[in-house]
């Protein structure tokens, strides 16, 4: 059983967002810095909207000096959309020191590895009550869902739920965490499967490899195999 808490690490460095600029906004703006009147932008912009549409439509990128390339793209339903590619420009003007005027969030941590945050969430998860807590940087397969995901083990369901649910509101004190989540569902049925080895090995197979078939498609109280065929 897995109890998977949805988190957005909290240690990361990361902008806090601040109002979107709308049109009307972006055309005063330009306006006041080119002399043209705010029809006369109005129009541009519309126009350039066409001409990336319409160049898209015959698959041709559109590539804007200084801001990025506009490129067709298809998926697999066969819509069509425009993948954007930003310009090299747009990062360093971004990056000129001292012209950033935003707000950042967990700015102290700017410049650490990704395993200096690990450590510092293993701090922040040591001070739970009666805890033993590991944790590490998903890899790029594992099934994994979320930025942090914790899994409890054992052999009783309901007590694996119930320490999930605790553990779930434990997470929501700690700042920086956001809409934490277990895989724990009441009401949910349960299936033990107990492998018989000799038929097993005659359709070559094996407890281990029929154990991550059924654990690829388990969730909260759906044991999963070992070898004594125990459910965990």
């Amino acid at each position: 059983m897995a109890a998977r808490v949805k988190a957005i690490n909290a240690c990361r460095p990361k902008i806090v967002l601040g109002k979107t600029v709308q049109k009307d906004e972006l055309v005063r703006y330009l306006a006041g810095r080119t002399g043209l009147n705010e029809g006369a932008v109005d129009y541009v912009l519309r126009e350039l909207r066409d001409a990336v549409i319409f160049y898209g439509q015959s698959g041709r990128g559109v590539k804007i000096e200084g801001l990025g390339t506009y490129l067709p793209n298809i998926d697999l339903d066969g819509a069509v959309d425009i993948d954007y590619r930003q310009s090299p420009a747009l990062k360093n003007g971004l990056n000129t020191p001292g012209v950033f005027t935003g707000q950042i969030e967990n700015k102290a941590n700017i410049g650490k590895t990704a395993d200096e945050l690990v450590d510092e969430m293993r701090r922040r998860l040591a001070t739970l009550p009666d805890t033993i807590a590991t944790v590490s940087m998903p890899g790029l397969v594992g099934g994994q869902s979320s930025p942090v995901e914790v899994e409890i083990r054992g052999e009783d369901i309901g007590e694996l739920n119930r320490l999930a649910l605790q553990f779930q509101d434990m997470v929501k004190e700690i700042p920086g965490f956001v809409d934490p989540d277990t895989t724990v569902r009441v009401g949910k049925p349960e299936l033990r499967v107990l492998p018989q080895r000799a038929p097993a090995r005659r359709c070559r197979t094996s407890v281990a490899c029929s154990s991550r078939t059924t654990g690829s498609s388990r969730t909260s109280g759906t044991p999963s195999l070992t070898e004594n065929g125990s459910a965990r």
